[in-house]
């Protein structure tokens, strides 16, 4: 249960052992989840991966800063996706440029730049620089677990402003809506 940093310098390309064109953070199971605590950053102001995102699930408090992401393969990925059962996430100081063009007619520039679904909770994305992208970020997936998701300081540039947010609703109209999202 030691924490793990893993540093990258430069321009990293893809490499040959991926599983499914992404670098995979993941817990086996649900219930074996991975909770010792991972940062990825970049060092230096040229860290780049390029061709490849970064795919977490079944995870807990991960960091990922200081990375540019871009020219991700759209049949592959998203930059950064949270997949399942994740918690405590802080995507953050990031610049998300667009991707390959995907075989959908939504995805000219790419696949989604930060897609969060699958019961991930307390997840935040902030002070990251969207570039050009056709599609920012996926949020939710007919979750019905507590869903809380923080967007903060972002800023969307020459990207169609696209968080698409998709909620479990309760069953009655008496109770309350668990699910969060702030801009």
């Amino acid at each position: 249960n030691r924490p793990l940093d893993i540093r990258l310098i430069g321009q990293v390309t893809d490499f040959a052992v991926m599983e499914g064109g992404d670098m995979v953070v993941s817990g086996s199971s649900s219930s074996k989840r991975l909770s010792c605590g991972i940062t990825i950053e970049g060092v230096g102001d040229d860290a780049t991966v390029y061709g490849w995102g970064i795919r977490i699930k079944n995870a807990s408090n991960v960091e990922v800063r200081n990375l540019g992401i871009m020219l991700v393969d759209s049949s592959e990925g998203d930059n950064i996706g949270l997949q399942q059962d994740n918690d405590h996430i802080w995507v953050h100081n990031c610049d998300f440029f667009y991707g390959e063009a995907g075989g959908d007619s939504d995805q000219a520039k790419g696949d989604g730049s930060v897609d969060i679904k699958g019961a991930s909770t307390n997840v935040t994305v902030s002070y990251v620089h969207f570039w050009d992208s056709g599609k920012c970020s996926l949020c939710g997936m007919s979750d019905s677990a507590e869903f809380l998701v923080t967007y903060h300081h972002n800023w969307f540039d020459q990207s169609i402003f696209t968080i698409i947010i998709l909620m479990a609703m309760p069953s009655t109209v008496s109770e309350q809506p668990r699910e969060a999202l702030h801009l």
